[in-house]
């Protein structure tokens, strides 16, 4: 089972704020640590640090360190985080398909906000 592709996408996919944190990168294509904090109020920074971590060991993300006279660190999509987008919008379209209809929302900014979202039930 562990070599299996769909358990393996389900390990990507499954994580709290995996899917919010990649989208975020589809829309801005070198953001900050700090910057991604700010946007996901609900989130800790040793969450965010995890889920980043892990998207750079799959090798959907990068991570720059730029040193100028303050350090920066921004985070953007390798090629296989973009080619990943496919998926993602998959599952959104499918989403709006089937339940932003009943769920009255089909924003990432919405989700954030959902208090089922903050508890982990979704």
């Amino acid at each position: 089972m562990i070599n299996c592709p769909t358990h393996k996408l389900l390990d990507i996919l499954g994580k709290k704020w995996t899917l919010v944190i990649l989208q975020e990168l589809y829309s801005n294509k070198g953001i900050g640590f700090n910057l991604l904090l700010r946007k996901f109020s609900h989130i800790t920074p040793k969450v965010l640090s995890h889920r980043l971590r892990d998207l750079e060991e799959e090798g959907l993300i990068k991570k720059q360190i730029n040193n100028g006279k303050i350090r920066t660190t921004e985070y953007g999509l390798t090629k296989k985080g973009e080619e990943f987008k496919i998926i993602t919008d998959s599952l959104r379209a499918w989403n709006a398909k089937y339940f932003d209809e009943k769920l009255k929302c089909n924003k990432i900014e919405e989700c954030i906000k959902c208090p089922n979202f903050k508890q982990g039930t979704i």
